[in-house]
């Protein structure tokens, strides 16, 4: 690898290769048997895309500068003088960084490190949660702290990191180690009980047939916090942790990763897109396709507001086949139900974001311009309107025994609003199948 040279791996297998020039930042070279990293790019890979795929790597939350001062150390201590505004150039900043997927960078600037972990006491827990969140609040100025074992960042808005569950203990890891777990502070006034939410919404998509990562709400020394297994992490019968690589949709589709919602943007994706890359790229892709109607469903009648183009995912297995990715467990799953956020849907039915105006004749328009069956979506529709209230109701028993909420009045609360929205949304769709098979009869 060239002294000036940052290198983008995938499975370990090089992929890209970065150097930055004197006042020249991300001169890009793909290796000509690089596996490849997004589905949206065929190969050779142009620049945009790279950028675009990067730009998503890093985090979304205005948190950048210590990552950029972090980056020019590094490039000057190379006699490197460049432009630090750029993807290419802040990855620079933090090669150790745990990235999605089976994404790793290497460089130089490399700490050569065995790969171990260490347990974290129930304040450190806490400690580190306030730390994630201040820095993701843009609070922390400079470098960051100089701590050996720290991962800078999972990408996205809030205050995250890594961990794992070993012999009882959550663990940080060093050097090559990966963690399979990420921890996440919810704690705000605006959205009390949101933890607790987040791990009764999960739970409830798994009991409506949707795969889902296992959440647990959890409070170390005073701090709230939610407990998500990574949907790209693996385990082997002796405990060790894989990667598997995961892009979002904003990274498959080749878009700004900035752009995650439904804006009205000439060329931006939507759902028809989604489908599009199941259908083209998925192992099995119209099995995939069905999954994602299901998916859509579910979320609708949670009131799951936040399915953006960066919460959604896909996995891909480890091969050149043109046919190799399958949609990601999914993650982050809320209900916006009884706040006071916005009740609309990120990416809307058939255009329409309003969860109270979304019927079936949304989801007919939905079937037709994602080119899938309208009778298979519209049964599918149906199933899921009739479960999901039960689902709800089941979901917040279990997990009333394994969580620990600082506010469990507002989960309750919450929770029990969620099942009356299913409960109305659900007789409204009976009552307008009743109508339509009238008005056809």
């Amino acid at each position: 690898m060239r002294q000036d040279a940052l290198e983008i791996r995938i499975h370990d297998r090089p992929a890209l290769t970065l150097s930055v020039e004197t006042e020249r930042a991300g001169h890009i070279e793909a290796h000509e048997d690089w596996p490849r990293v997004s589905v949206a790019w065929q190969a050779p890979p142009s620049r945009l895309y790279i950028e675009l795929w990067l730009d998503a790597c890093l985090p979304e939350n205005g948190s950048r500068e210590p990552f950029a001062a972090r980056a020019a150390s590094q490039l000057l201590s190379l006699g490197i003088e460049g432009p630090l505004g750029e993807p290419s150039t802040l990855t620079w900043a933090s090669p150790d960084a745990e990235y999605p997927g089976a994404v790793s960078f290497h460089s130089v600037c490399d700490t050569a490190r065995g790969a171990d972990y260490s347990a974290l006491s129930e304040g450190e827990m806490g400690e580190r949660l306030h730390e994630a969140w201040r820095i993701a609040n843009n609070a922390h100025k400079g470098p960051p702290r100089q701590r050996v074992e720290r991962r800078t960042s999972l990408s996205g808005m809030r205050g995250k990191f890594g961990v794992t569950l070993r012999n009882g203990r959550w663990c940080i890891a060093h050097g090559r180690a990966l963690t399979d777990w990420i921890a996440k502070r919810e704690d705000s006034e605006r959205l009390r009980g949101e933890a607790g939410i987040e791990s009764i919404s999960q739970e409830a998509m798994a009991l409506l047939g949707v795969p889902s990562a296992a959440t647990r709400a959890r409070v170390f020394a005073g701090e709230q916090c939610v407990l998500s297994a990574r949907a790209d992490r693996t385990r082997d019968a002796a405990g060790t942790i894989g990667a598997i690589h995961q892009e979002d949709f904003a990274q498959a589709s080749a878009w700004p990763g900035s752009e995650k919602y439904d804006a009205g943007t000439p060329g931006e994706p939507r759902w028809p897109a989604a489908y599009a890359l199941l259908r083209d790229h998925g192992i099995d892709g119209e099995g995939e396709c069905t999954k994602l109607t299901r998916m859509l469903a579910v979320a609708w009648m949670l009131g799951h507001c936040d399915l953006h183009r960066r919460n959604l995912g896909f996995t891909h297995l480890d091969t050149d086949s043109r046919r190799r990715i399958r949609l990601a467990p999914m993650y982050d799953v809320s209900s916006a139900i009884d706040t006071r956020l916005d009740q609309r849907l990120a990416i809307g039915i058939a255009r329409q974001q309003a969860l109270a105006k979304i019927g079936i004749r949304q989801w007919l328009a939905h079937a037709r311009e994602c080119e899938i069956d309208p009778g298979a979506t519209l049964d599918t529709v149906r199933e899921v309107a009739r479960g999901a209230a039960p689902a709800i109701a089941a979901a917040r028993e279990a997990v009333r025994e394994r969580d620990e909420n600082r506010y469990q009045g507002a989960v309750d609360r919450r929770a029990e609003a969620m099942i009356r929205y299913a409960q109305t949304r659900s007789r409204l769709i009976e009552e307008e199948s009743e109508y339509r098979l009238d008005s056809a009869s």
